[in-house]
């Protein structure tokens, strides 16, 4: 093996200067160069334009006119990082506008790059030039395996490992390769580490390096294979810190609720955060939940010992929750956490059930969401609370404040964005609520209806019921009722068939219309519906008998409050209160 430090000097090809301004033939495209061994020759392809080069005025671009002829086409060739030559190596002169650019050039030379510059002359103006770049041997592929590991978080090392490729970049059979390279990067700039020779095809080859390596630092290394001089493969990229790292996010969580009581396994993780080694002695967790409505995690535990975590549920109802586990040492925390899914624990709901998302956040936390959307890049969280909403109502050409209907500071919007598609539908769905005990349920609500300038293009609102585990079955559309003629809330009543069920659920979806418009809904009440229909209120003992809990502005729910302003809420009775101590 030879092992050489130098610098890797990149130098930019020269451009001739010979080019006009003005050009009145658009550049070849398709451009493609083909190298052939047995002949020893590359074949270069184009096609050639066929209009004149677009004008710019100062505002905007004129299409260029069509070309009625081209005079001929020139090839030029230079090897990267010299000047180009003063005459062509080539000339086409029966080229037609977009027809087929054709040269084969016979004069290359063996494990050699060469750029080659082509372009269509109309008269005596030379058009936009098009370049192409070949190597004239056989490019190896990419390295089949390259990792960079320490042997531990103490030694200032860092070991090496690749897999020479087996086929070129064309997924050949490869018969030899001339050399692999490792390099570094520096500031910028690539050096050369090390050159592997002697490796054949499929070989794998490890080495430490420590000439220079210190501790507490980062590397980022890149490796490739060679054919020769010139020919190398596709770089393959690597880092490492050396020294003890953060570490990484644990592996393996698993979740398990019983008898109300949550239990969490995960195991050590094997690396640190930035690929280096960690001592797992000093190696602790740090405890996470989120529930339902919370935008952030909030800390459970914090320098928790082990790979166990217990929790004591004792829930009143059914709650939704999500738990996230981070390893931390005196470095610091894991970049990542991992997470469990969102998972329900607790008994159903109460009966009657009310939710009026006072103070911007969900009463009940055993809500949860569900959404159309499937896009690969972008899906949004379109269900919230807000304390208030705004909605632009194009028909007065007006932006309308939508208060809460009862003024206590929340309700919940389902949010379409201008790319929504027409039909993407947001629901919202309650916990498992008991109606053992009910006789003729019913769930009423209220949401912010804003007409439309088109029939048949608003939002649509159904109700959906589910008995026990059942199907969900609909018993309201709100596109089969009659709209008013001006905004504002309207309360929205519907029977469901959910009388003496063990438990159930009740689903709100909202539909988006092909008018861009957002959605609000307030004060949500499941309960008898002659109580429903008037709006019904649960009873003060309900609220006397409830767990009080403790939330902060931000809707984070807070177990042990100190000093400050929470918002305190106790069965359906919510308040802000300041808290001294």
């Amino acid at each position: 093996m030879k092992r050489n430090l130098r610098i890797l000097t990149l130098l930019a090809a020269a451009m001739s200067l010979n080019a006009a301004f003005a050009t009145p033939a658009k550049r070849p495209v398709n451009q493609n160069a083909t190298f052939d061994a047995a002949a020893n020759s590359v074949t270069l392809t184009a096609t050639a334009p066929t209009h004149e080069e677009d004008v710019y005025d100062g505002y905007t671009y004129i299409v260029g006119d069509p070309l009625e002829y081209i005079t001929k086409v020139t090839i030029e060739r230079h090897t990267p990082g010299t000047e180009w030559p003063d005459t062509p190596i080539g000339t086409i002169t029966d080229v037609q506008p977009g027809g087929e650019i054709k040269y084969v050039d016979t004069t290359v030379e063996p494990d050699n790059k060469y750029e080659y510059r082509l372009v269509c002359h109309v008269d005596e103006e030379k058009g936009s030039p098009a370049w192409q770049s070949v190597y004239t041997g056989i490019t190896p592929g990419k390295l089949k395996d390259f990792k960079v590991t320490t042997p531990d978080h103490k030694t200032p090392q860092f070991d090496i490992t690749f897999t020479a490729p087996e086929v070129d970049k064309n997924g050949n059979t490869l018969e030899s390769i001339g050399s692999i390279r490792v390099e570094m990067n520096i500031l910028y700039t690539w050096y050369t580490v090390a050159i592997v020779e002697d490796i054949t095809p499929g070989e794998t080859f490890s080495f430490p390096v420590t000439e220079g390596v210190e501790l507490n630092t980062i590397y980022s290394l890149r490796a490739y294979a060679m054919s020769g001089k010139n020919g190398n493969g596709e770089a393959t990229e690597a880092s490492i810190y050396v020294g003890e790292d953060i570490p990484a996010a644990p592996e393996g969580l698993t979740w398990n609720t019983d008898d109300d009581k949550l239990t969490l396994t995960w195991e050590l993780p094997e690396t640190g955060s930035r690929g280096g080694s960690i001592d797992p002695d000093e190696v602790k967790y740090n405890v996470y939940v989120r529930y339902f409505g919370d935008k952030e995690y909030t800390q459970l535990a914090k320098n928790h010992p082990g790979e166990l975590f217990t929790l004591d549920l004792d829930l009143v109802e059914e709650e939704a929750f999500q738990f996230a586990i981070a390893a931390a040492n005196s470095i610091g925390e894991s970049y990542k956490r991992a997470e469990t899914p969102q998972f329900t624990a607790g008994p159903a709901a109460k009966y009657p059930f009310r939710e009026s998302f006072a103070g911007n956040m969900f009463q009940h936390r055993g809500w949860s969401t569900a959404t159309t959307q499937d896009d690969e890049y972008h899906t949004y969280e379109a269900i919230s609370t807000h304390e208030y909403e705004t909605e632009y109502f194009v028909r007065d050409d007006v932006d309308i404040l939508i208060q809460p209907h009862d003024n206590d500071g929340g309700l919940v919007t389902a949010l379409f964005y201008g790319y929504s598609e027409t039909g993407q539908t947001e629901s919202l769905i309650t916990p498992r609520i008991d109606f053992t005990n009910a006789k003729n349920p019913a769930i009423s609500f209220w949401y912010y209806f804003i007409p439309v300038t088109i029939e048949g293009t608003d939002n649509e609102i159904c109700i959906s019921a589910q008995a026990e585990d059942g199907e969900f079955k609909e018993v309201l559309n709100t596109k089969q009722l009659e709209k008013p003629e001006d905004h504002g809330w309207r309360h929205i009543i519907a029977d469901l068939p959910l009388a003496g069920k063990e438990y159930g659920k009740v689903k709100i979806d909202i539909i988006h219309g092909s008018w861009p418009m957002d959605t609000s809904i307030d004060n949500i009440l499941i309960d008898e519906k002659e109580s429903a229909g008037i709006n019904g209120t649960v009873s003060d003992t309900d609220n006397a008998d409830a767990p009080v809990e403790y939330y902060n502005l931000q809707g984070i729910r807070v177990n042990n409050p100190t000093s400050g302003v929470y918002i305190r809420r106790q069965g359906s009775t919510t308040t802000k209160v300041l808290i001294n101590e």
